[in-house]
Protein backbone atom coordinates (compact mmCIF):
# COMPACT_ATOMS: atom_id res chain seq x y z
CA UNK A 1 0.00 0.00 0.00
CA UNK A 2 0.97 3.71 -0.50
CA UNK A 3 -0.32 6.91 0.57
CA UNK A 4 0.88 10.77 0.89
CA UNK A 5 0.25 12.95 3.49
CA UNK A 6 2.28 15.50 5.58
CA UNK A 7 3.45 16.34 8.75
CA UNK A 8 3.96 19.80 11.06
CA UNK A 9 6.68 19.90 13.85
CA UNK A 10 5.55 22.72 16.37
CA UNK A 11 7.74 24.71 18.93
CA UNK A 12 5.17 25.69 21.76
CA UNK A 13 2.26 27.71 19.27
CA UNK A 14 4.75 28.12 16.14
CA UNK A 15 4.70 25.77 13.68
CA UNK A 16 8.78 24.94 13.09
CA UNK A 17 8.29 22.92 9.96
CA UNK A 18 6.19 20.75 7.49
CA UNK A 19 6.85 17.65 6.12
CA UNK A 20 5.54 15.91 2.89
CA UNK A 21 5.55 12.16 3.72
CA UNK A 22 5.36 9.15 0.98
CA UNK A 23 4.04 5.88 3.75
CA UNK A 24 5.14 2.63 1.56
CA UNK A 25 4.06 -0.38 3.49
CA UNK A 26 3.22 -3.98 2.96
CA UNK A 27 0.65 -6.17 6.07
CA UNK A 28 1.05 -9.65 6.67
CA UNK A 29 -1.93 -10.56 9.11
CA UNK A 30 -2.57 -14.10 10.50
CA UNK A 31 -5.81 -14.33 12.94
CA UNK A 32 -9.05 -16.04 13.24
CA UNK A 33 -12.38 -15.01 13.36
CA UNK A 34 -13.63 -17.04 16.41
CA UNK A 35 -17.31 -15.81 15.90
CA UNK A 36 -18.78 -13.02 13.76
CA UNK A 37 -18.56 -10.60 15.98
CA UNK A 38 -14.63 -11.57 17.63
CA UNK A 39 -11.23 -11.10 15.46
CA UNK A 40 -7.71 -11.87 17.42
CA UNK A 41 -4.91 -11.85 15.11
CA UNK A 42 -1.19 -11.12 14.84
CA UNK A 43 1.14 -9.84 12.34
CA UNK A 44 4.30 -8.13 10.66
CA UNK A 45 4.19 -4.63 8.67
CA UNK A 46 6.98 -3.05 6.71
CA UNK A 47 7.43 0.37 6.47
CA UNK A 48 9.17 3.03 4.27
CA UNK A 49 8.83 6.03 4.93
CA UNK A 50 10.40 9.61 3.14
CA UNK A 51 9.74 12.87 4.98
CA UNK A 52 11.23 16.04 2.48
CA UNK A 53 10.81 19.28 4.33
CA UNK A 54 8.39 21.24 2.49
CA UNK A 55 9.00 24.46 4.97
CA UNK A 56 11.48 25.01 7.45
CA UNK A 57 14.57 25.78 8.46
CA UNK A 58 17.60 24.02 6.32
CA UNK A 59 19.38 22.52 9.74
CA UNK A 60 15.62 19.82 9.92
CA UNK A 61 17.18 16.86 8.06
CA UNK A 62 15.35 15.32 5.04
CA UNK A 63 14.42 11.72 6.58
CA UNK A 64 13.95 7.93 5.31
CA UNK A 65 12.69 5.92 8.30
CA UNK A 66 12.24 2.24 7.58
CA UNK A 67 10.60 -0.27 10.35
CA UNK A 68 9.40 -4.19 10.89
CA UNK A 69 6.63 -3.70 13.02
CA UNK A 70 4.95 -6.96 14.66
CA UNK A 71 1.84 -6.11 16.12
CA UNK A 72 -1.21 -8.11 18.31
CA UNK A 73 -5.04 -6.75 17.45
CA UNK A 74 -8.63 -7.79 19.12
CA UNK A 75 -11.80 -6.48 17.53
CA UNK A 76 -15.19 -6.76 18.40
CA UNK A 77 -17.78 -6.22 15.91
CA UNK A 78 -21.54 -6.50 17.37
CA UNK A 79 -22.81 -3.35 14.99
CA UNK A 80 -26.31 -4.58 13.11
CA UNK A 81 -25.95 -3.53 9.75
CA UNK A 82 -22.02 -2.69 8.35
CA UNK A 83 -22.72 0.54 6.39
CA UNK A 84 -25.07 2.37 8.62
CA UNK A 85 -25.61 0.82 11.69
CA UNK A 86 -28.76 1.31 14.15
CA UNK A 87 -27.41 -0.15 17.22
CA UNK A 88 -24.05 -2.59 18.10
CA UNK A 89 -20.49 -1.47 18.96
CA UNK A 90 -17.26 -1.57 17.23
CA UNK A 91 -13.98 -1.86 19.54
CA UNK A 92 -10.49 -2.72 18.42
CA UNK A 93 -7.48 -2.93 20.42
CA UNK A 94 -4.27 -3.09 18.59
CA UNK A 95 -0.12 -3.31 19.99
CA UNK A 96 2.53 -2.41 18.06
CA UNK A 97 6.11 -3.38 19.00
CA UNK A 98 9.59 -1.95 17.20
CA UNK A 99 13.43 -2.48 17.97
CA UNK A 100 16.04 -0.45 16.13
CA UNK A 101 17.97 -4.06 16.11
CA UNK A 102 15.69 -5.40 13.53
CA UNK A 103 16.08 -2.74 10.65
CA UNK A 104 14.09 0.12 12.56
CA UNK A 105 13.61 3.28 13.10
CA UNK A 106 13.62 3.46 16.56
CA UNK A 107 13.26 0.76 19.65
CA UNK A 108 9.32 2.11 20.77
CA UNK A 109 5.59 0.48 21.68
CA UNK A 110 2.23 2.04 20.06
CA UNK A 111 -1.05 1.00 21.45
CA UNK A 112 -4.35 1.80 20.59
CA UNK A 113 -8.16 1.43 21.38
CA UNK A 114 -10.85 2.37 18.73
CA UNK A 115 -14.31 2.09 20.19
CA UNK A 116 -17.18 3.23 18.30
CA UNK A 117 -20.87 2.85 19.22
CA UNK A 118 -24.45 2.83 17.23
CA UNK A 119 -26.57 4.09 20.22
CA UNK A 120 -30.08 3.92 18.77
CA UNK A 121 -32.60 7.48 19.29
CA UNK A 122 -36.17 8.41 18.64
CA UNK A 123 -37.65 8.92 14.96
CA UNK A 124 -35.02 6.60 13.08
CA UNK A 125 -31.83 8.64 14.34
CA UNK A 126 -28.69 7.04 14.95
CA UNK A 127 -26.51 8.29 17.73
CA UNK A 128 -22.67 7.20 16.49
CA UNK A 129 -19.95 8.48 19.08
CA UNK A 130 -16.71 7.21 18.29
CA UNK A 131 -13.51 7.23 20.86
CA UNK A 132 -9.85 6.95 19.61
CA UNK A 133 -7.14 6.56 22.41
CA UNK A 134 -2.86 6.01 21.09
CA UNK A 135 0.21 6.28 23.93
CA UNK A 136 3.18 5.31 22.83
CA UNK A 137 6.39 4.23 24.92
CA UNK A 138 10.40 4.56 24.16
CA UNK A 139 12.90 7.22 23.14
CA UNK A 140 13.27 7.21 20.08
CA UNK A 141 9.74 7.46 18.14
CA UNK A 142 9.95 8.73 14.72
CA UNK A 143 8.02 12.42 13.99
CA UNK A 144 4.88 10.28 12.15
CA UNK A 145 4.40 7.83 14.91
CA UNK A 146 3.41 10.29 17.85
CA UNK A 147 -0.22 11.49 18.75
CA UNK A 148 -1.34 15.12 18.32
CA UNK A 149 -4.39 16.24 20.26
CA UNK A 150 -7.09 17.58 18.13
CA UNK A 151 -5.21 16.21 14.82
CA UNK A 152 -6.87 14.03 12.24
CA UNK A 153 -7.94 10.98 14.76
CA UNK A 154 -6.25 8.08 12.49
CA UNK A 155 -2.47 8.00 12.73
CA UNK A 156 -1.11 7.72 9.04
CA UNK A 157 0.77 4.84 9.70
CA UNK A 158 -2.65 2.87 10.60
CA UNK A 159 -3.88 3.20 7.30
CA UNK A 160 -4.85 -0.11 5.81
CA UNK A 161 -5.78 -1.57 8.50
CA UNK A 162 -8.98 0.23 8.81
CA UNK A 163 -11.73 -2.18 9.66
CA UNK A 164 -14.12 0.90 10.48
CA UNK A 165 -17.54 1.66 9.46
CA UNK A 166 -17.65 -2.15 7.20
CA UNK A 167 -17.08 -4.18 10.63
CA UNK A 168 -16.00 -7.82 11.00
CA UNK A 169 -18.87 -9.37 9.20
CA UNK A 170 -19.38 -7.40 6.01
CA UNK A 171 -20.47 -9.81 3.59
CA UNK A 172 -22.81 -11.71 5.80
CA UNK A 173 -25.17 -8.80 6.65
CA UNK A 174 -27.75 -7.19 4.48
Amino acid sequence: NYTQDYLDIFEGNNRLARFDLDYSFFDLFLGSNFSSNLLIGGGVRAEYIESDRNIGPRSLPDRVDRAVVPYVTLGIDTWNNSLFPTSGLFAQILSEFTNENVNSAGTFSRHLVDAQAALPLPADFTLLPAVYFGTTFGDSLPPHYRFTLGGAGTPMTRLGRELNFMGLRAQSRT
